[in-house]
């Protein structure tokens, strides 16, 4: 049987989650990590740990290896995820030592993909949704620094052959795209993949962001056969069209091509209502062109004075 911990995957949560609650996300990677230890040891289970390429740190070596013992700040603004995440690595090594606990780490590296949150803030949500607005782009330090980013489809495989595959029991394998692009080149790709005006506005490089990051995926080759298939322009081309037809607050890539004449929002109401307020205020200050809209809430029996709202909207 397998006890499978996966957490921190691609828009959990927003990564200034990471920041802002430093000392909840190092009780999380530690205590959580814990306790899934326990658990996986009392049901001799093997446990399966997404862990992170934020383990290496700003990495003064690429492509990064398993074997690659990282350069990271311990003390600097990003080391309770750091830090939270390389004593789950280290605490699942001593349970494996002591206990013979089988295992497989994975080092999850730098995911995309639809559904992802548009305000997660990683990098490829933030260009996409600033180029289907028109908003500045914000790319920060002059651009140069890089990331390889694996489409979310990939991952997943990756993921579910490292629990499937006996080669992979009590072994550490990066799972990432080794395509390596620049900041700045990502900015560019994406404003024209949108076909967005928008501008690339600069802003100085937060402390101890790392200036590199791409993975060596040889051991998840050779003990998964594993390797990603998505090229990053088909990944980026799948994830916009989600985020431009399923996000009502930014005008929708091609609109003039759609043969629509009416867009029918349905909305439930158990949102409470001060965020239905929100919402319906947003919908309505949307132009769309050529087109009718059509808001349609479901009454749920709520007492929360959301027909009231309605009522006055």
């Amino acid at each position: 049987s397998i006890s499978f911990r996966i957490s921190r995957l691609p828009s959990v949560e927003p990564s200034s989650t990471t920041t802002n609650l430093p000392i909840e996300t190092l009780l999380v990677n530690s205590r959580g990590t814990a306790n899934m230890l326990e658990l996986a040891r009392k049901n001799q289970a093997r446990i399966i740990v997404a862990s992170t390429s934020e383990v290496y740190g700003d990495p003064d070596t690429s492509p990064q290896r398993e074997d690659y013992h990282g350069n990271v700040n311990p003390v600097g603004p990003r080391s309770c995820y750091d830090e939270g995440k390389r004593f789950g690595e280290a605490l699942t090594m001593a349970y494996h030592h002591k206990y013979k606990l089988p295992f497989t780490i994975i080092r999850i590296f730098n995911t995309y993909g639809p559904r992802m949150r548009l305000n997660d803030g990683r990098v490829i949500p933030n260009f996409i949704s600033q180029c289907l607005s028109n908003q500045p782009i914000t790319v920060y330090g002059d651009g140069s620094q890089t990331r390889s980013f694996c489409y979310i489809d990939d991952l997943v495989e990756g993921i579910l052959l490292a629990i499937s595959k006996e080669e992979a029991i009590n072994q550490i394998m990066n799972l990432g795209n080794p395509f390596e692009i620049t900041i700045l080149e990502l900015a560019h790709y994406i404003r024209t993949l949108c076909n967005s005006q928008s501008e690339i506005m600069f802003k100085p490089l937060p402390r101890d962001d790392p200036l590199q990051r791409r993975p060596d995926i040889t051991r998840a080759r050779i003990f998964l056969g594993w390797e990603p298939s998505f090229p990053l322009q088909e990944g980026l081309i799948r994830t916009i069209k989600f985020f431009a037809t399923n996000h009502f607050e930014y005008v929708p890539v091609n609109l003039e091509d759609l043969t629509l004449k009416k867009l029918s929002i349905i909305m439930p109401v158990y949102n409470e209502a001060p965020t239905l307020r929100e919402i319906v205020e947003r919908v309505k200050s949307v132009e769309v062109p050529d087109m009718d809209k059509e808001i349609m809430v479901v009454d749920d029996g709520s007492t929360d004075g959301s027909r009231e709202i309605l009522k006055e909207m």
